[in-house]
């Protein structure tokens, strides 16, 4: 294998980060105090955004498992195909909300447990075979998190390739399709769950937090959002694939794995939210309202003259130019041209340095989670 691209990028990330750190001057203009309403900015956020991407979330998997319930009664290639359309609007659903794990999600470890991949196949046939001898798998278990959600799902639904011999698979495999019903369950009890805690309990809590502590919301949901759009985003998405924190490409290790073709959509749909969420952007995308950009803008802060909050969106922009130029799966493009996935990388990663550093400095937020890869 060739590493020239890959020493490439490596080296121009290290001149970039020291280009941003000693050349880019960021501050908050002078006489500015933080007089930011963050209860009205909360309230937004729970219910213009973050309770409608749960209901959502509740909705889709819940219609999943009604399909799963059909196909298993039926068995044919026409309830296959719903059930997969199905399993697809709920996985993007999932990406919309994964984002928001703070609070109950968090306690359930559900980012864990519905998206970890690449999926362990061994274990999942074990748990096959297991599950049809009437012994059911305790996935609460952190050493299951690589046998379940929508990667496990992903293997089930999709690794023989077309319809009819994913047919044969699931019709022929004692277990299987009562593992895969399971699967979906699971997920829906967890959407049910957490969108139930934030209607009532939890979105109490999330309001009363309104203070600037660590522990108070509105650093909570800074530290989550930076922290997801860096290692579920940049670092999982497409980092980790494209080689950049091994030796080698690791194709194998991408989301959508049996459904390559699938990657790319899950990317641009978790990236659609990070920008809207970054914005104030409603969840049905009809209004807008207090946000991280009009914080930055109140604070006045700026970015060598601009608006902070301009640079930001102008780099997302960048980046999404960048994912416009992956013409094939995420898997293919690692495997044939993974300079396009390492330019994308370096365009995430040049916001993942200004939001981590400029724009939590300015909202006065601490980093509250170990930084292990090197950036």
């Amino acid at each position: 294998m060739n590493h020239k691209p890959f020493l490439l990028s490596k080296l121009v990330g290290v001149l970039l980060f020291g280009v941003l750190l000693f050349s880019t001057s960021c501050e908050r203009t002078t006489g500015n105090s933080d007089t930011w309403n963050r209860s009205t900015m909360l309230q937004h956020w729970a219910d213009d955004i973050i309770i409608p991407a749960w209901n959502n979330f509740s909705v889709a998997s819940t219609e999943a498992v009604l399909a799963a319930d059909t196909f298993s009664l039926k068995l044919d290639a026409s309830s296959l195909e719903t059930l997969r359309f199905k399993y697809q609007v709920a996985y993007r659903s999932w990406q919309k909300v994964s984002l928001f794990e703070i609070g109950p999600g968090e306690q359930r470890n559900i980012r864990l447990r519905c998206n970890t991949y690449p999926t362990d196949t061994s274990e999942i046939k074990i748990n096959v075979n297991q599950l049809h001898l009437g012994n059911e798998p305790n996935l609460l278990l952190p050493s299951t998190f690589t046998q379940q959600g929508f990667p496990a799902l992903d293997y089930l639904l999709y690794s023989k390739g077309s319809v009819a011999d994913q047919l044969n698979y699931l019709s022929t495999q004692p277990g299987a399709v009562t593992y895969m019903k399971f699967l979906f369950s699971s997920i829906n009890n967890l959407a049910n769950e957490v969108y139930t805690e934030w209607s009532t309990d939890y979105r109490t809590t999330f309001l009363e937090g309104n203070g600037s502590s660590a522990s108070a919301s509105v650093n909570k949901m800074a530290n989550d959002f930076i922290f997801h759009y860096e290692k579920e985003l940049r670092a999982g998405k497409v980092g980790i694939p494209a080689g950049i924190f091994s030796s080698n490409t690791l194709p194998h290790s991408i989301e959508s794995l049996f459904n390559p073709g699938f990657s790319k959509e899950l990317f641009q749909t978790s990236f659609d939210a990070h920008v809207a969420f970054f914005n104030g952007t409603s969840y049905d995308g009809l209004s807008d309202g207090p946000s991280f950009s009009k914080y930055l803008d109140h604070l006045g802060a700026t970015e060598n003259g601009q608006p902070l909050s301009d640079a930001v969106n102008q780099q997302f922009e960048a980046s999404q130019t960048a994912l416009n130029g992956v013409t094939e799966s995420f898997k293919a493009t690692v495997e044939t041209d993974n300079f396009t996935m390492l330019g994308l990388y370096d365009e995430l990663q040049r916001n993942t340095i200004r939001i981590k550093t400029d724009v939590m400095q300015i909202l006065n937020v601490k980093i509250d989670y170990v930084d292990a890869d090197g950036d």
